[in-house]
């Protein structure tokens, strides 16, 4: 993977759209079920105990996968069981604490399609403005 940290003002337009289209990709490894959480406080993104084998990642046995702060503004990253995944940190495996430059949100929905997506989301529209309120 290439480093997506260079400053922008050397980096050609191109350059930057391709190092954004690059995506490294966690899915769910089905170990526990921290997969969100949110306070006041925080919000939170995997974590748990590497039950068996301990975790592969430089020693640590827990962490949370992300975490970012209520104003967005810090956050933290750790090797997470939730996801099997590293730190999501640039340059510690064993996690980091960081600033926040920018947030990408993503929403996760149960459809395996876009079609069933939509179909879904028009199913819910159609009952909020056809629900009968007391």
């Amino acid at each position: 993977k290439k480093a997506r940290f260079a400053p922008r003002s050397i980096m050609s337009k191109k350059s930057h759209q391709y190092l954004d289209s690059e995506l490294e990709v966690y899915p769910f490894a089905g170990v526990n079920d921290y997969v969100q959480r949110c306070t006041e406080r925080n919000l939170y993104v995997g974590g748990g105990d590497w039950i068996q084998d301990g975790c592969p990642y430089d020693g640590n046995q827990c962490g949370v996968g992300l975490m970012l702060d209520s104003d967005l503004e810090y956050g933290e990253s750790y090797p997470c069981a939730t996801f099997a995944s590293p730190a999501l940190c640039k340059n510690s495996k064993a996690g980091c604490k960081f600033q926040v430059v920018n947030v990408e949100v993503w929403t996760l929905t149960p459809c395996s399609s876009l079609s069933a997506a939509v179909s879904l989301e028009s199913h819910k529209s159609f009952v909020a403005s056809n629900s009968v309120t007391g």
